[in-house]
Protein backbone atom coordinates (compact mmCIF):
# COMPACT_ATOMS: atom_id res chain seq x y z
CA UNK A 1 0.00 0.00 0.00
CA UNK A 2 3.05 2.74 0.69
CA UNK A 3 3.84 2.56 -2.83
CA UNK A 4 1.06 3.90 -4.21
CA UNK A 5 1.62 7.22 -2.28
CA UNK A 6 3.87 8.80 -4.58
CA UNK A 7 1.44 8.49 -7.39
CA UNK A 8 -1.43 9.94 -5.19
CA UNK A 9 0.81 13.22 -4.41
CA UNK A 10 2.08 13.81 -7.96
CA UNK A 11 -2.00 12.83 -8.91
CA UNK A 12 -2.90 15.58 -6.45
CA UNK A 13 0.11 18.32 -7.57
CA UNK A 14 -1.56 18.27 -11.38
CA UNK A 15 -5.09 19.10 -9.82
CA UNK A 16 -4.35 22.37 -9.07
CA UNK A 17 -2.69 23.44 -12.16
CA UNK A 18 -5.29 21.39 -14.36
CA UNK A 19 -8.22 23.41 -12.61
CA UNK A 20 -6.45 26.69 -13.36
CA UNK A 21 -5.78 26.13 -16.78
CA UNK A 22 -9.95 24.91 -17.38
CA UNK A 23 -10.88 28.56 -15.64
CA UNK A 24 -8.76 30.16 -18.10
CA UNK A 25 -10.39 28.45 -20.87
CA UNK A 26 -13.96 29.54 -19.17
CA UNK A 27 -13.06 32.60 -19.06
CA UNK A 28 -11.44 33.07 -22.53
CA UNK A 29 -14.45 31.76 -24.03
CA UNK A 30 -16.74 33.84 -22.24
CA UNK A 31 -14.83 36.84 -22.85
CA UNK A 32 -14.76 35.89 -26.59
CA UNK A 33 -18.63 35.35 -26.62
CA UNK A 34 -19.13 38.62 -25.36
CA UNK A 35 -16.93 40.31 -27.63
CA UNK A 36 -18.73 38.43 -30.13
CA UNK A 37 -21.83 39.71 -29.41
CA UNK A 38 -20.84 42.73 -28.64
CA UNK A 39 -18.15 43.99 -32.11
CA UNK A 40 -18.93 43.48 -35.84
CA UNK A 41 -16.40 41.83 -37.88
CA UNK A 42 -15.53 45.32 -38.92
CA UNK A 43 -14.65 46.63 -35.60
CA UNK A 44 -12.57 43.26 -34.93
CA UNK A 45 -10.62 44.27 -37.76
CA UNK A 46 -10.12 47.80 -36.08
CA UNK A 47 -9.24 46.21 -33.19
CA UNK A 48 -6.56 44.54 -34.21
CA UNK A 49 -3.10 46.41 -34.66
CA UNK A 50 -4.84 49.25 -32.98
CA UNK A 51 -2.29 50.07 -30.14
CA UNK A 52 -4.80 51.81 -28.44
CA UNK A 53 -6.16 48.67 -27.77
CA UNK A 54 -5.40 45.78 -25.18
CA UNK A 55 -3.69 43.07 -26.46
CA UNK A 56 -5.55 40.14 -25.27
CA UNK A 57 -8.34 42.57 -26.47
CA UNK A 58 -6.60 42.40 -30.22
CA UNK A 59 -5.99 38.59 -29.80
CA UNK A 60 -9.83 37.78 -29.21
CA UNK A 61 -11.07 39.94 -31.98
CA UNK A 62 -8.64 37.96 -34.05
CA UNK A 63 -9.94 34.68 -32.81
CA UNK A 64 -13.58 36.15 -33.08
CA UNK A 65 -12.56 36.69 -37.06
CA UNK A 66 -10.91 33.24 -37.29
CA UNK A 67 -14.09 31.16 -35.53
CA UNK A 68 -16.91 33.48 -37.46
CA UNK A 69 -15.29 32.87 -40.79
CA UNK A 70 -15.44 29.32 -40.39
CA UNK A 71 -18.24 27.56 -38.50
CA UNK A 72 -18.32 24.28 -38.49
CA UNK A 73 -16.22 23.62 -41.34
CA UNK A 74 -18.98 26.16 -43.45
CA UNK A 75 -17.91 29.12 -45.03
CA UNK A 76 -19.29 31.51 -42.36
CA UNK A 77 -20.02 34.83 -41.79
CA UNK A 78 -18.81 37.11 -45.15
CA UNK A 79 -18.00 39.84 -43.12
CA UNK A 80 -15.73 37.66 -40.83
CA UNK A 81 -13.93 36.04 -44.08
CA UNK A 82 -13.57 39.40 -46.09
CA UNK A 83 -11.79 41.16 -42.70
CA UNK A 84 -9.88 38.22 -41.82
CA UNK A 85 -8.25 38.58 -45.19
CA UNK A 86 -7.87 42.01 -44.87
CA UNK A 87 -5.91 40.98 -41.68
CA UNK A 88 -3.69 38.97 -43.74
CA UNK A 89 -2.94 41.25 -46.69
CA UNK A 90 -2.54 44.56 -44.28
CA UNK A 91 -0.01 43.19 -42.07
CA UNK A 92 -1.70 42.99 -38.59
CA UNK A 93 -1.23 39.23 -38.72
CA UNK A 94 0.75 35.94 -40.21
CA UNK A 95 -0.28 33.02 -40.88
CA UNK A 96 -0.09 31.71 -37.22
CA UNK A 97 -2.19 34.69 -36.08
CA UNK A 98 -1.28 37.90 -34.10
CA UNK A 99 1.84 37.66 -31.82
CA UNK A 100 1.59 40.97 -30.04
CA UNK A 101 4.10 39.85 -27.22
CA UNK A 102 7.13 39.92 -29.73
CA UNK A 103 5.84 41.77 -32.57
CA UNK A 104 3.34 45.30 -31.91
CA UNK A 105 2.89 46.23 -35.67
CA UNK A 106 2.77 42.72 -36.77
CA UNK A 107 4.07 41.40 -40.65
CA UNK A 108 4.92 43.65 -43.60
CA UNK A 109 1.87 44.92 -45.91
CA UNK A 110 1.10 42.33 -49.25
CA UNK A 111 3.33 39.48 -48.18
CA UNK A 112 3.02 36.72 -50.98
CA UNK A 113 2.44 34.26 -49.08
CA UNK A 114 -0.66 36.18 -47.13
CA UNK A 115 -2.26 36.19 -50.20
CA UNK A 116 -2.44 32.28 -50.19
CA UNK A 117 -4.51 32.56 -46.96
CA UNK A 118 -6.42 35.42 -47.88
CA UNK A 119 -8.10 34.37 -51.27
CA UNK A 120 -9.98 31.77 -50.36
CA UNK A 121 -11.91 33.85 -47.73
CA UNK A 122 -12.34 36.64 -50.11
CA UNK A 123 -13.80 33.44 -52.53
CA UNK A 124 -15.82 32.37 -49.78
CA UNK A 125 -17.49 35.54 -48.87
CA UNK A 126 -18.17 36.29 -52.50
CA UNK A 127 -20.45 32.74 -52.69
CA UNK A 128 -22.74 35.02 -50.49
CA UNK A 129 -22.80 38.31 -52.88
CA UNK A 130 -20.49 39.77 -50.53
CA UNK A 131 -19.09 43.58 -52.81
CA UNK A 132 -16.12 44.27 -50.79
CA UNK A 133 -14.77 40.80 -51.54
CA UNK A 134 -16.29 40.53 -55.06
CA UNK A 135 -14.64 43.87 -55.78
CA UNK A 136 -11.27 42.81 -54.41
CA UNK A 137 -11.07 39.50 -55.84
CA UNK A 138 -11.69 41.69 -59.59
CA UNK A 139 -8.93 43.84 -58.94
CA UNK A 140 -6.61 40.82 -57.85
CA UNK A 141 -7.25 38.51 -61.40
CA UNK A 142 -6.63 41.74 -62.90
CA UNK A 143 -3.58 42.87 -61.52
CA UNK A 144 -2.25 39.06 -61.53
CA UNK A 145 0.63 40.08 -59.14
CA UNK A 146 -0.15 37.75 -56.29
CA UNK A 147 -2.57 35.61 -57.86
CA UNK A 148 -2.70 34.32 -61.42
CA UNK A 149 -4.20 36.54 -64.13
CA UNK A 150 -7.38 35.65 -65.46
CA UNK A 151 -9.59 38.70 -67.09
CA UNK A 152 -12.43 36.08 -67.15
CA UNK A 153 -12.17 35.76 -63.37
CA UNK A 154 -11.92 39.53 -62.91
CA UNK A 155 -14.81 40.58 -65.08
CA UNK A 156 -17.28 37.84 -63.70
CA UNK A 157 -16.88 39.35 -59.97
CA UNK A 158 -17.03 43.04 -61.51
CA UNK A 159 -20.21 42.24 -62.80
CA UNK A 160 -21.68 40.29 -60.05
CA UNK A 161 -20.60 43.29 -57.95
CA UNK A 162 -22.39 45.37 -60.64
CA UNK A 163 -25.54 43.49 -60.49
CA UNK A 164 -25.50 43.77 -56.74
CA UNK A 165 -26.68 48.06 -57.85
CA UNK A 166 -22.47 48.85 -56.26
CA UNK A 167 -21.83 51.86 -57.25
CA UNK A 168 -18.28 51.56 -57.52
CA UNK A 169 -18.77 48.61 -59.67
CA UNK A 170 -20.91 50.07 -62.20
CA UNK A 171 -18.57 52.72 -62.60
CA UNK A 172 -15.87 50.08 -63.39
CA UNK A 173 -18.27 48.41 -65.97
CA UNK A 174 -19.02 51.47 -67.32
CA UNK A 175 -15.58 52.71 -67.92
CA UNK A 176 -14.80 48.88 -69.77
CA UNK A 177 -18.06 48.93 -71.90
CA UNK A 178 -16.77 52.45 -72.98
CA UNK A 179 -13.53 50.56 -74.40
CA UNK A 180 -15.73 47.80 -75.96
CA UNK A 181 -14.91 45.50 -72.80
CA UNK A 182 -11.30 45.49 -73.83
CA UNK A 183 -9.52 41.95 -72.84
CA UNK A 184 -12.80 40.10 -72.41
CA UNK A 185 -13.35 37.89 -75.13
CA UNK A 186 -16.41 35.91 -74.12
CA UNK A 187 -19.02 37.08 -76.07
CA UNK A 188 -21.70 36.15 -73.41
CA UNK A 189 -19.87 37.68 -70.56
CA UNK A 190 -19.94 40.49 -72.71
CA UNK A 191 -23.65 40.32 -73.19
CA UNK A 192 -23.97 39.63 -69.16
CA UNK A 193 -22.03 43.07 -68.87
CA UNK A 194 -24.31 44.87 -70.83
CA UNK A 195 -26.98 43.24 -69.28
CA UNK A 196 -26.42 44.41 -65.95
CA UNK A 197 -25.20 48.37 -66.48
CA UNK A 198 -28.93 48.66 -68.51
CA UNK A 199 -30.40 47.29 -65.29
CA UNK A 200 -27.74 49.64 -63.41
CA UNK A 201 -29.95 52.65 -65.73
CA UNK A 202 -26.80 53.45 -67.82
CA UNK A 203 -28.28 54.70 -71.05
CA UNK A 204 -25.88 53.92 -73.35
CA UNK A 205 -26.22 50.24 -72.25
CA UNK A 206 -30.00 50.32 -72.43
CA UNK A 207 -29.96 51.57 -76.18
CA UNK A 208 -27.54 48.98 -77.11
CA UNK A 209 -29.17 46.02 -75.22
CA UNK A 210 -32.60 46.98 -76.42
CA UNK A 211 -31.26 46.81 -80.19
CA UNK A 212 -30.07 43.64 -79.42
CA UNK A 213 -33.34 42.38 -77.95
CA UNK A 214 -35.64 44.10 -80.63
CA UNK A 215 -33.50 41.84 -83.56
CA UNK A 216 -35.77 38.66 -81.93
CA UNK A 217 -38.70 40.26 -82.90
CA UNK A 218 -40.75 38.74 -79.97
CA UNK A 219 -43.10 40.25 -77.62
CA UNK A 220 -41.36 39.72 -74.48
CA UNK A 221 -38.46 41.10 -76.33
CA UNK A 222 -39.90 43.91 -77.08
CA UNK A 223 -41.82 44.53 -74.33
CA UNK A 224 -38.16 44.35 -72.15
CA UNK A 225 -36.76 46.80 -74.55
CA UNK A 226 -39.64 48.98 -74.03
CA UNK A 227 -38.91 48.60 -70.35
CA UNK A 228 -35.27 49.66 -70.63
CA UNK A 229 -35.77 52.63 -73.09
CA UNK A 230 -38.84 54.25 -71.31
CA UNK A 231 -36.70 56.33 -68.62
CA UNK A 232 -34.23 57.29 -70.93
CA UNK A 233 -36.41 58.57 -74.05
CA UNK A 234 -38.75 60.35 -70.84
CA UNK A 235 -35.38 62.63 -70.10
CA UNK A 236 -35.02 63.28 -74.31
CA UNK A 237 -32.76 60.34 -74.95
CA UNK A 238 -32.89 60.67 -78.87
CA UNK A 239 -31.77 57.06 -79.24
CA UNK A 240 -34.10 55.72 -77.29
CA UNK A 241 -36.80 57.53 -78.89
CA UNK A 242 -35.68 56.39 -81.54
CA UNK A 243 -35.99 52.95 -81.13
CA UNK A 244 -38.91 52.78 -79.09
CA UNK A 245 -40.78 54.18 -82.63
CA UNK A 246 -38.81 51.50 -84.40
CA UNK A 247 -40.11 49.06 -81.75
CA UNK A 248 -43.85 50.30 -82.03
CA UNK A 249 -43.55 49.87 -85.89
CA UNK A 250 -42.17 46.37 -85.68
CA UNK A 251 -45.37 45.73 -82.87
CA UNK A 252 -47.50 46.88 -85.88
CA UNK A 253 -45.31 44.82 -88.38
CA UNK A 254 -45.66 41.48 -86.87
CA UNK A 255 -49.11 42.02 -85.63
CA UNK A 256 -50.14 42.78 -89.52
CA UNK A 257 -48.47 39.49 -90.02
CA UNK A 258 -49.78 37.59 -87.49
CA UNK A 259 -53.60 38.75 -88.98
CA UNK A 260 -52.19 37.71 -91.98
CA UNK A 261 -51.43 34.35 -91.14
CA UNK A 262 -54.01 33.62 -89.28
CA UNK A 263 -56.02 34.94 -91.88
CA UNK A 264 -54.27 32.34 -94.28
CA UNK A 265 -54.96 29.61 -91.57
CA UNK A 266 -58.89 30.39 -91.80
CA UNK A 267 -59.10 30.26 -94.98
CA UNK A 268 -56.91 26.83 -95.37
CA UNK A 269 -58.90 25.33 -92.76
CA UNK A 270 -62.12 26.25 -94.42
CA UNK A 271 -60.65 25.11 -97.87
CA UNK A 272 -59.88 21.95 -96.04
CA UNK A 273 -63.15 21.29 -94.62
CA UNK A 274 -64.88 22.04 -98.13
CA UNK A 275 -62.29 19.49 -99.41
CA UNK A 276 -63.42 16.88 -96.69
CA UNK A 277 -66.95 17.71 -97.48
CA UNK A 278 -66.15 17.02 -101.35
CA UNK A 279 -63.82 13.62 -100.87
CA UNK A 280 -66.22 12.00 -97.94
CA UNK A 281 -69.16 12.95 -101.03
CA UNK A 282 -66.92 11.06 -103.71
CA UNK A 283 -66.06 8.29 -100.92
CA UNK A 284 -70.00 7.58 -100.62
CA UNK A 285 -70.38 7.37 -104.46
CA UNK A 286 -67.71 5.10 -104.77
CA UNK A 287 -69.12 3.34 -101.99
CA UNK A 288 -72.21 2.93 -103.85
CA UNK A 289 -70.57 2.21 -107.06
CA UNK A 290 -68.86 -0.98 -105.74
CA UNK A 291 -71.74 -2.16 -103.74
CA UNK A 292 -73.60 -1.74 -107.29
CA UNK A 293 -70.47 -3.91 -108.96
CA UNK A 294 -70.21 -6.09 -106.19
CA UNK A 295 -74.05 -7.07 -106.41
CA UNK A 296 -73.76 -7.18 -110.26
CA UNK A 297 -70.83 -9.71 -109.78
CA UNK A 298 -72.58 -11.60 -107.20
CA UNK A 299 -76.07 -12.19 -109.41
CA UNK A 300 -73.66 -12.48 -112.63
CA UNK A 301 -71.28 -15.89 -110.63
CA UNK A 302 -74.97 -16.78 -109.41
CA UNK A 303 -76.46 -16.86 -112.43
CA UNK A 304 -73.50 -18.01 -114.21
CA UNK A 305 -73.66 -21.11 -111.75
CA UNK A 306 -77.39 -21.42 -112.30
CA UNK A 307 -76.76 -21.79 -116.39
CA UNK A 308 -74.06 -23.90 -115.75
CA UNK A 309 -76.16 -26.77 -114.92
CA UNK A 310 -79.03 -27.01 -117.90
CA UNK A 311 -75.91 -26.41 -119.80
CA UNK A 312 -73.86 -29.12 -118.76
CA UNK A 313 -76.49 -31.37 -119.29
CA UNK A 314 -77.59 -29.97 -122.77
CA UNK A 315 -73.96 -30.56 -123.41
CA UNK A 316 -73.55 -33.97 -122.58
CA UNK A 317 -76.63 -34.94 -124.88
CA UNK A 318 -75.18 -33.46 -127.57
CA UNK A 319 -78.09 -30.57 -127.49
CA UNK A 320 -75.48 -27.79 -127.43
CA UNK A 321 -71.84 -27.31 -128.29
CA UNK A 322 -70.08 -25.99 -125.02
CA UNK A 323 -66.57 -25.63 -126.05
CA UNK A 324 -66.55 -25.45 -130.14
CA UNK A 325 -63.01 -26.86 -130.35
CA UNK A 326 -59.93 -26.87 -128.81
CA UNK A 327 -59.22 -22.83 -129.48
CA UNK A 328 -62.28 -22.20 -127.76
CA UNK A 329 -61.53 -24.38 -124.62
CA UNK A 330 -58.38 -22.69 -124.49
CA UNK A 331 -59.90 -19.39 -124.98
CA UNK A 332 -62.14 -20.08 -121.94
CA UNK A 333 -59.03 -20.52 -119.99
CA UNK A 334 -57.04 -17.14 -120.87
CA UNK A 335 -59.72 -14.64 -121.07
CA UNK A 336 -60.19 -14.79 -117.35
CA UNK A 337 -56.18 -14.42 -116.94
CA UNK A 338 -56.46 -11.12 -119.01
CA UNK A 339 -59.50 -10.29 -117.08
CA UNK A 340 -57.56 -10.34 -113.72
CA UNK A 341 -54.94 -8.31 -115.15
CA UNK A 342 -55.95 -5.65 -116.94
CA UNK A 343 -59.26 -4.35 -114.59
CA UNK A 344 -57.76 -4.44 -111.30
CA UNK A 345 -54.52 -2.52 -112.62
CA UNK A 346 -51.96 -4.35 -110.81
CA UNK A 347 -49.34 -2.08 -111.32
CA UNK A 348 -48.85 -1.77 -115.15
CA UNK A 349 -48.95 1.91 -117.16
CA UNK A 350 -52.28 3.35 -118.79
CA UNK A 351 -50.61 2.17 -122.03
CA UNK A 352 -50.56 -1.71 -121.33
CA UNK A 353 -53.41 -1.69 -118.84
CA UNK A 354 -55.73 -0.17 -121.42
CA UNK A 355 -54.14 -2.86 -123.96
CA UNK A 356 -55.03 -4.98 -121.56
CA UNK A 357 -58.63 -4.33 -121.14
CA UNK A 358 -59.23 -4.22 -124.68
CA UNK A 359 -57.75 -7.52 -125.42
CA UNK A 360 -59.36 -9.35 -123.17
CA UNK A 361 -62.97 -7.74 -124.04
CA UNK A 362 -61.95 -8.40 -127.88
CA UNK A 363 -61.34 -12.46 -126.86
CA UNK A 364 -64.66 -12.45 -124.58
CA UNK A 365 -66.67 -11.71 -127.69
CA UNK A 366 -64.77 -13.86 -130.24
CA UNK A 367 -65.47 -16.83 -127.64
CA UNK A 368 -69.17 -15.51 -127.56
CA UNK A 369 -69.54 -15.41 -131.38
CA UNK A 370 -67.94 -19.15 -131.79
CA UNK A 371 -70.21 -20.21 -129.64
CA UNK A 372 -73.59 -18.34 -131.69
CA UNK A 373 -71.86 -19.53 -134.40
CA UNK A 374 -71.93 -23.19 -133.03
CA UNK A 375 -75.46 -23.78 -131.49
CA UNK A 376 -76.94 -20.98 -133.85
CA UNK A 377 -79.20 -19.53 -130.90
CA UNK A 378 -79.37 -16.82 -128.86
CA UNK A 379 -80.77 -18.60 -125.80
CA UNK A 380 -78.49 -21.47 -126.61
CA UNK A 381 -75.64 -19.16 -126.58
CA UNK A 382 -76.73 -17.16 -122.82
CA UNK A 383 -76.74 -20.79 -121.45
CA UNK A 384 -73.53 -21.95 -123.17
CA UNK A 385 -70.84 -19.11 -122.10
CA UNK A 386 -71.81 -19.16 -118.82
CA UNK A 387 -71.07 -22.58 -118.73
CA UNK A 388 -67.70 -23.30 -120.09
CA UNK A 389 -66.22 -20.54 -118.27
CA UNK A 390 -67.69 -22.09 -114.95
CA UNK A 391 -66.09 -25.18 -115.78
CA UNK A 392 -62.63 -23.59 -116.71
CA UNK A 393 -62.71 -22.03 -113.57
CA UNK A 394 -63.78 -24.94 -111.55
CA UNK A 395 -61.18 -27.43 -113.01
CA UNK A 396 -58.67 -24.34 -112.27
CA UNK A 397 -59.43 -23.84 -109.01
CA UNK A 398 -58.88 -27.85 -108.48
CA UNK A 399 -55.69 -27.99 -109.89
CA UNK A 400 -54.51 -25.08 -107.56
CA UNK A 401 -55.80 -27.10 -104.65
CA UNK A 402 -54.59 -30.24 -106.16
CA UNK A 403 -50.54 -28.76 -106.22
CA UNK A 404 -50.85 -26.03 -103.30
CA UNK A 405 -51.97 -29.16 -100.75
CA UNK A 406 -49.43 -31.77 -101.80
CA UNK A 407 -46.68 -29.02 -101.61
CA UNK A 408 -47.61 -27.58 -97.86
CA UNK A 409 -48.44 -31.37 -97.29
CA UNK A 410 -44.75 -31.82 -98.20
CA UNK A 411 -43.28 -28.87 -96.00
CA UNK A 412 -45.12 -29.91 -93.04
CA UNK A 413 -43.95 -33.15 -92.89
CA UNK A 414 -40.52 -31.52 -92.82
CA UNK A 415 -41.81 -29.86 -89.55
CA UNK A 416 -42.75 -33.11 -88.88
CA UNK A 417 -46.18 -31.35 -88.58
CA UNK A 418 -47.84 -34.78 -89.24
CA UNK A 419 -51.50 -34.02 -88.72
CA UNK A 420 -50.94 -31.09 -90.52
CA UNK A 421 -49.74 -32.93 -93.72
CA UNK A 422 -52.57 -35.16 -93.63
CA UNK A 423 -55.03 -32.72 -93.56
CA UNK A 424 -52.95 -30.82 -96.66
CA UNK A 425 -52.68 -34.29 -98.44
CA UNK A 426 -56.40 -34.62 -98.45
CA UNK A 427 -57.20 -31.09 -99.49
CA UNK A 428 -54.36 -31.97 -102.28
CA UNK A 429 -55.88 -35.00 -103.39
CA UNK A 430 -59.91 -33.74 -102.85
CA UNK A 431 -58.50 -31.55 -105.36
CA UNK A 432 -56.65 -33.94 -107.78
CA UNK A 433 -60.06 -35.91 -107.71
CA UNK A 434 -61.74 -33.09 -108.68
CA UNK A 435 -59.03 -31.67 -111.65
CA UNK A 436 -59.40 -35.54 -113.17
CA UNK A 437 -62.99 -35.54 -113.33
CA UNK A 438 -63.35 -32.42 -114.45
CA UNK A 439 -61.22 -32.76 -117.32
CA UNK A 440 -63.18 -35.87 -118.24
CA UNK A 441 -66.58 -34.05 -118.49
CA UNK A 442 -65.20 -31.09 -120.25
CA UNK A 443 -63.49 -33.46 -122.66
CA UNK A 444 -66.82 -34.66 -123.35
CA UNK A 445 -68.03 -30.95 -124.03
CA UNK A 446 -65.72 -30.38 -126.38
CA UNK A 447 -67.33 -30.41 -130.12
CA UNK A 448 -65.87 -28.84 -133.76
CA UNK A 449 -69.58 -27.27 -135.13
CA UNK A 450 -69.24 -28.28 -138.85
CA UNK A 451 -70.81 -24.58 -139.16
CA UNK A 452 -67.48 -23.27 -137.56
CA UNK A 453 -66.24 -20.07 -139.82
Amino acid sequence: MNTNFPLVREGQRLVFPSLIFAATLVLCLSFANTLRADHSPKECYEMIGNPQVDSPEQHHAYYVLQSESNICGQRGNPDANYYLAECYLSGKTGEGGPDYARNQHGFPPNRPEAYKLALPLYENAAKFDHVPSLLKLSALYADGKYVPKDSGKSFACLVQAAKLHDKSALDRLSTLYSAGFSGVTDENQKFVGLEALADGGYGDAQVELSKRLITNNSQSDFDKAKALLSPSADKGNSSAVALLKEIESRQNAALADAQKLAANEAAQKESAAKQKVLDDEKAKSDSKTADVLLSVFALAFIGSLLLSIPGIIWGLKEKVVVYNGNFDLMLSFLIPVFAVLAFPDFGFGAGISWTLKVFSVSLLLYSIRRSFVANQSIGKTIVVVPTKFVLTGLITVCGLFAVGGTLAGLEALEKKKNKEALKNFAAGAAGAVGFFNLKKLIGKLVKVSPTQT
